[in-house]
């Protein structure tokens, strides 16, 4: 991600509208940084947990199950490097270096276009299996996928090279407390940003409009054998609202934040500190969104969840009840009734510790 300021030297960088001071000596904002903790907590958690659930699976390990772990793969990093602004939002200052600074900024540029990509090619992946699904398993193979997700990757680097060689340069945001791209007033890198991300934008479009048209087209084509195709059309419409929903997320979370980026290279009016924040924030929140969403819409993730956390919860639900059980506790309660001819004592209670 990049960040405009009035000067291309990053040890004067200006900062939008906002507080007058963003130093050390600034009050802890504490409802940024507890924002801050959740995202990067919850990025942690539900990325690994999906990791977990399709390695574990060998009904999940499939060519879909291969991009979807290099999405929570790439949000992972992604997380781990947005991870430093926790300290950075306690002490409201970069503590780790200007050395470090430029290889955080570096990691985070790369794992946030690699996190574009991968969720353009789910979609891809999901366009082919609905729109081809006879000739699905010819067209995507196991080599291939492997392929793809490399040239990602690849794609991923060469988009932040040219940072290294002096186009822009890293320094610190205090607005977002991270490090990232700050070109200053080069409108070129404003236009180079568009051209990298416009593509994925106009690809994600086009997946979703080509299978929304054809499932639409089936499903008026399929009233006079409706029986017959019922099953066919069923999941077709699961993975059509399991894409709707991640692309929903996915527009909702990286739209504005490109918006906001265009605007700030081309408009000389500052962007106010909240906005940015917000927008820089709701849009690393995808980090967790996406993922999430996934495991909702998608049944086979369910299954794989409940499949992972089954013999845990019996074993918490077996040890609560034998925590609650007196008998395997060591206490055995034996009650006689004072009235009854074959008792020996009475209301006679052993414990044993």
């Amino acid at each position: 991600m990049a960040y405009n300021s009035s000067s291309s030297d990053p040890s004067n960088l200006t900062m939008t509208s906002g507080p007058t001071s963003n130093g050390p000596d600034r009050p802890l904002p504490v409802g940024e940084a507890i924002f801050i903790v959740l995202v990067v907590v919850s990025t942690f958690i539900i990325n690994v947990l999906v990791i977990l659930v399709i390695t574990r699976n060998a009904s999940l390990r499939n060519i879909t199950g291969y991009f979807i772990i290099a999405l929570a793969c790439s949000d992972l990093l992604y997380g781990a490097c947005f991870s430093f602004s926790i300290p950075s939002v306690i002490y409201r200052e970069w503590i780790f270096g200007d050395f470090f600074c430029s290889i955080d900024g570096y990691l985070y540029n790369v794992t946030y276009h690699n996190s574009i990509h991968s969720f353009v090619f789910v979609t891809i992946d999901r366009y082919i299996a609905i729109t081809r699904p006879l000739h699905y398993h010819q067209i995507m193979t196991r080599n291939k996928c492997f392929l793809i997700i490399a040239f990602g990757w690849a794609v991923s680097f060469a988009a932040v090279s040219p940072t290294i060689f002096g186009f822009g340069s890293f320094a610190y945001r205090p607005d977002v407390y991270w490090c990232g791209i700050a070109w200053g007033n080069d409108w070129r890198y404003t236009v180079y940003c568009t051209c990298i991300f416009m593509p994925d934008l106009f690809a994600i479009l086009f997946c979703y409009y080509s299978i929304w048209r054809i499932s639409y087209e089936h499903s008026q084509g399929m009233q006079e054998h409706q029986a017959f195709h019922e099953d066919m059309k069923e999941n077709r419409n699961k993975a059509l609202r399991t894409l709707i929903v991640m692309g929903v997320s996915f527009l909702n979370g990286w739209f504005p934040y490109l918006l906001s980026m265009l605007y700030a290279g081309i408009s000389p009016y500052p962007i106010p500190y909240s906005v940015n924040f917000a927008m820089g924030w709701v849009s690393t929140s995808n980090s967790f969104w996406d993922s999430f969403l996934y495991i909702l819409s998608s049944q086979p993730m369910k299954q794989g969840f409940k499949k992972l956390f089954a013999p845990c919860c019996r074993k918490l639900c077996s040890c609560c009840a034998d925590k609650n059980d007196p008998i395997r506790n060591g206490i055995s309660l034996d009650v006689v009734d004072k009235h009854s001819k074959h008792s020996t004592t009475n209301n006679h209670i052993n414990i044993d510790v």
